[in-house]
């Protein structure tokens, strides 16, 4: 009985973590391909590596997913590290673009040939990309009717962000690795970032 008294103060001190279904709601965070698309209540994925490959002097995005599980989130924040490869290669952040997609309410869509419903047919799609930073200024933009940061999250909702990599065209070749943060003031999750750069450039020009 004295045990449990004494873990009972040491808990409510703040000395010993809440016990499981008391922990403050932290953000869920997932990683998924460009070419997925979440409505505002898909379910979570399990993955939080994001695994990308680019040549020299090319683009290639991949997503996160931030969710509210059960509670909302407020003030959420997304940050990305640079990217280290061989022999200390470094590729900056800066190279790393994030973009907040807003969803966008489709009350009627295209038709669709093959059947009554549209596979894809829903009501709300993230379509719209919101910079984190306005790239005249290299500051967060100001000004506009939607802000990128910091952004919420309704309680058992989603909200994507969009993450543009650039590798520079005097990277080396080879495997690097990063991270990415995602903060709120709820706390706080993460995962990995993996690129590969492969050993060619991208021409500056078409070619024909």
């Amino acid at each position: 009985m004295r045990v449990r008294l004494v873990a009972v103060a040491l808990m409510l001190a703040g000395s010993l973590p809440p016990p499981s279904g008391a922990v403050p709601n932290v953000p869920v965070v997932w990683t998924f391909g460009a070419m997925e698309r979440i409505d505002p209540t898909t379910a979570a994925g399990a993955s939080t590596d994001a695994v990308i490959s680019a040549a020299r002097g090319e683009f290639e995005p991949f997503q996160i997913g931030v969710r509210a599980d059960g509670a909302p989130l407020t003030g959420v924040n997304v940050t990305v590290s640079n990217l280290t490869g061989p022999g200390g290669a470094t590729i900056s952040s800066s190279n790393l673009t994030l973009y907040l997609e807003h969803f966008v309410e489709v009350k009627r869509h295209s038709p669709y040939w093959g059947g009554p419903v549209h596979p894809l047919a829903g009501r709300w799609f993230p379509d719209a990309l919101i910079p984190f930073v306005d790239p005249a200024t290299s500051q967060p933009p100001a000004g506009g009717a939607i802000p990128a940061l910091p952004f919420d999250v309704e309680a058992d909702h989603d909200q994507p962000v969009w993450v543009d990599v650039f590798v520079p065209r005097d990277a080396v070749a080879g495997d690097y690795s990063g991270t990415f943060t995602v903060t709120s003031d709820q706390g706080s999750a993460g995962g990995a970032i993996s690129l590969t750069v492969w050993d060619f450039t991208m021409p500056v020009g078409p070619s024909e």
